[in-house]
């Protein structure tokens, strides 16, 4: 896009996400700042935004939501500029790469057009963590021959992102019952949750599983502790097996062998598909 309609897109976004004053200003400077940045070196939490901006761009932008939603998580604020940049990223995926023989003349029909009111009266969802699946569905270019059809799938389809990522960090009420019966259930097998620990760590190995439990051991939340514990199951139970066969006698072989019951108990703990997809899209605790 020409940076009039990145600005005609993202200003209409910037009042939708209530934004104002210095907010909308910064969030219109980092709507064109990738174009500025050129072939520099410049990045955006950690991920290019140089030219080309059609070229993985699509991986670029996940990169940067889960960047971006970590910090919304941690409660730490997520600037306009940031914003406007990741907007840049995502309207550019509505036109036509550089190369194209109609970049010039489909740029230029897109110039021409305006944000309409009816468009911002359609209603635009806000997703959980399937925004990061469903990115290469949302990112396409749909309307090669019309620009004002692209200009409008530019705008929706930036709002929809953006709404997603930066909506509230704790878990909706939809998903409350889903979690609370969770958690539940998990108080309830106490003695399989000792087991697991006592089974898995009592044990030479310990400092491996540990590595591979980190999310778990520094998740103070009950649900999202044992929603990682069932992530890594078939790797530790990789390494039971292997230690178990490789032991020297019958004593190793056992305490080696032990936490392969460990990872089979975690086959008790049942995670709802849609606590687990949004592990690391919201915060957990009560």
């Amino acid at each position: 896009m020409k940076w009039k309609s990145h600005r005609e897109c993202t200003k209409v976004i910037a009042e939708d996400l209530g934004l104002d004053g210095d907010h909308v200003n910064s969030i219109l400077e980092g709507c064109v700042y990738p174009d500025k940045v050129g072939f520099k070196d410049e990045g955006l939490m950690g991920v290019p935004i140089s030219f080309p901006h059609h070229k993985e761009t699509n991986q670029r932008i996940y990169q940067i939501l889960v960047n971006m939603r970590k910090m919304v998580l941690k409660g730490d604020g997520v600037s306009a500029f940031e914003i406007g940049c990741l907007a840049h990223l995502i309207q550019d995926r509505v036109t036509f790469p550089h190369a194209h023989p109609n970049f010039d003349d489909f740029q230029n029909g897109v110039a021409k057009c305006r944000i309409k009111s009816k468009w911002r009266e359609e209603d635009v969802p806000v997703l959980d963590a399937r925004v990061l699946d469903e990115l290469d569905n949302i990112l396409t270019l749909n309307n090669p021959d019309d620009p004002e059809k692209a200009l409008k799938e530019g705008y929706q389809e930036t709002l929809l992102v953006l709404k997603s990522v930066l909506q509230d960090s704790n878990l909706p009420d939809e998903y409350r019952p889903a979690y609370n019966d969770c958690k539940s259930k998990f108080k309830s097998l106490k003695k399989s949750r000792i087991f697991y620990w006592v089974s898995t760590y009592l044990n030479p190995l310990a400092p491996l599983y540990a590595m591979l439990d980190s999310k778990a051991i520094a998740n103070s939340d009950m649900v999202k502790r044992y929603a990682y514990v069932k992530k890594n199951v078939v790797w530790k139970g990789v390494v039971a097996v292997f230690a178990f066969l490789i032991a020297q006698d019958m004593f190793w072989s056992l305490l080696y062998g032990l936490p392969i019951f460990g990872q089979i108990l975690t086959l008790r703990f049942k995670i709802p598909e849609e606590i687990e997809r949004n592990l690391e899209w919201y915060n957990f605790d009560d």
